[in-house]
């Protein structure tokens, strides 16, 4: 099992290595796999849809997937083929028209999702990497998430290294991505640590 999910109608949900999805039934856990790009399912993550209703989400080997009406999975567009890359980890930042779902893969960067629009993060980005294991978000002003990625970085805290792409990164980002762990302590900070050669 990769990851146990409680959703707000208090429903549990297991992300497994080979089995795909599971949903608790109080008595055991039943499969919830037709439509899964693969059986590999890393992360899971309640988030909103276009219309403020809940959905949930799986990061899974070859891409992103949204359960919907009929316990069928259905791929969110990242608008390339992740065919062979795992994504490790789901991130959703803001609300309304600022709602933005962030995808972090092993090998082929970060992934921002906002109004129907994809950007993709990597090295040439200013990323110091495309292994993105996980994903936090810290309050930003006034208590709401912030939505821009920091870069994982030796020697962390990143309190003044972000990167830029020239579009709406802000410099002093909230979302944190790190190879190897994420965390975030009182101040904000993030802290972890990245793989080596990441």
């Amino acid at each position: 099992m990769n990851h146990l999910l409680e959703t707000s109608d208090g429903r549990i949900w297991a992300a497994t290595h080979g089995g795909g999805v599971a949903r608790f039934t109080g008595t055991g856990f039943v499969p919830v796999v037709e439509g899964l790009p693969d059986l590999r399912v890393w992360r899971l993550l309640e988030g909103k849809d276009s219309a403020g209703g809940r959905r949930l989400l799986a990061a899974c080997e070859g891409g992103v997937s949204e359960l919907r009406e009929g316990g069928r999975w259905t791929s969110v567009d990242l608008g390339t083929s992740l065919a062979g890359v795992s994504v490790n980890s789901l991130l959703e930042t803001g609300d309304g028209a600022e709602r933005t779902l962030w995808a972090g893969t092993y090998g082929s960067g970060l992934f921002r999702v906002k109004g129907g629009r994809v950007t993709r993060f990597g090295p040439g980005s200013g990323l110091s990497s495309r292994l993105v294991t996980s994903l936090a978000a810290t309050p930003g002003p006034e208590g709401t998430p912030s939505c821009g990625p920091v870069p994982a970085m030796r020697g962390l805290p990143p309190r003044e290294e972000s990167f830029e792409n020239g579009s709406s990164v802000p410099r002093r980002s909230e979302v944190y991505t790190l190879a190897g762990g994420v965390g975030v302590d009182a101040e904000t900070s993030g802290w972890g640590r990245a793989s080596p050669g990441s």
